[in-house]
């Protein structure tokens, strides 16, 4: 089987740990479960080595599905900012609204540099 088999076949299981078993069960190597943080949106997801190595993902109280943690994570971040009118900033990652026209002239609230670099 191939990963993207073993993935189809783990992401039928209720959870994350579930679909761990399943994955290991097949042959795959994993380095874990971990879990992150976007806003108030926890996932917890198979850790493969890479921000962004397809694997089996859960947010809290769904079902599993598979993607990547890096790709969930800059979705999640950039819905939430469209959502508040904020930005995130490129030094220290606090969300600064959005109360400029053109968003390299947002300077952080946080850290005061401009949030674009």
């Amino acid at each position: 089987m191939d990963t993207n088999e073993i993935l189809a076949q783990a992401v039928k299981s209720r959870s994350v740990e579930l679909a761990e078993q399943a994955m290991k069960e097949r042959g795959m190597v994993t380095c874990g479960i971990e879990r992150i943080t976007c806003g108030e949106i926890e996932l917890s997801y198979v850790n493969l080595g890479d921000t962004y190595d397809q694997t089996i993902c859960q947010e809290q109280d769904g079902y599993p599905f598979i993607g990547s943690w890096g790709g969930w994570y800059e979705a999640t971040e950039q819905e939430q900012n469209e959502e508040n009118e904020t930005i995130t900033c490129g030094y220290c990652s606090h969300r600064t609204p959005m109360n400029q026209d053109d968003w390299r002239d947002v300077v952080c609230e946080s850290c005061e540099n401009h949030v674009g670099g």
